[in-house]
């Protein structure tokens, strides 16, 4: 099915768990790195506006997107790319995915000035998180971006961030869970 429409997601929904059963983990990165290329190819300011999963969108915007029945590659698309990359050891593979997706998701793709930050100060929550701390700054002048995070995305990329060795990173995502307990 894939062969025929590549990008379906009704189809991918029902693959990923064949995949994750099979163990077939590249293949899921495979599958799902390349619908999410494609998805910020043909919508580079976000994905669209699906009036079925949104019920609040404006009845304009409604109306611009009425063509449109195509299902959106969303961020349990983005944290299932991320688990398979977990799972074989590619870090810097899920943050990468992690970073690039909320920020797509949030439309925000445009914001590249991110990607050259060695931390993942854009989305802290508290600005101060970091000040006086030269281990995780990103250069002089750099503030935290308060951007949010969906908490499985979070979580991500705490793991991603300890399992490659960047503890110090890590616990600022991780102190994030310990204030919501």
């Amino acid at each position: 099915m894939l062969k025929f429409s590549p990008h379906n997601m009704t189809v991918i929904d029902e693959l990923l768990p064949l995949l994750s059963r099979l163990r077939d983990w590249k293949k899921g990165i495979e599958v799902l790195q390349t619908t999410f290329d494609y998805f910020r190819t043909k919508y580079p300011h976000g994905p669209p506006s699906t009036p079925a999963l949104d019920r609040d969108v404006d009845p304009a915007l409604q109306a611009l997107n009425q063509g449109n029945l195509e299902a959106p590659f969303r961020d349990v698309h983005i944290v299932a790319l991320a688990d398979y990359c977990l799972l074989l050891q590619f870090y810097d593979e899920a943050i990468w995915a992690l970073r690039n997706g909320a920020r797509w998701l949030q439309g925000r793709r445009m914001e590249v000035q991110w990607e050259g930050l060695p931390d993942d100060r854009e989305f802290d929550l508290d600005p101060g998180v970091r000040k006086g701390d030269g281990v995780l700054s990103g250069g002089p002048g750099v503030q935290s971006g308060m951007h949010p995070l969906d908490v499985n995305m979070r979580h991500r990329l705490a793991r991603a961030r300890i399992k490659m060795g960047d503890h110090n990173e890590g616990r600022v995502s991780t102190n994030y869970f310990l204030v919501l307990s």
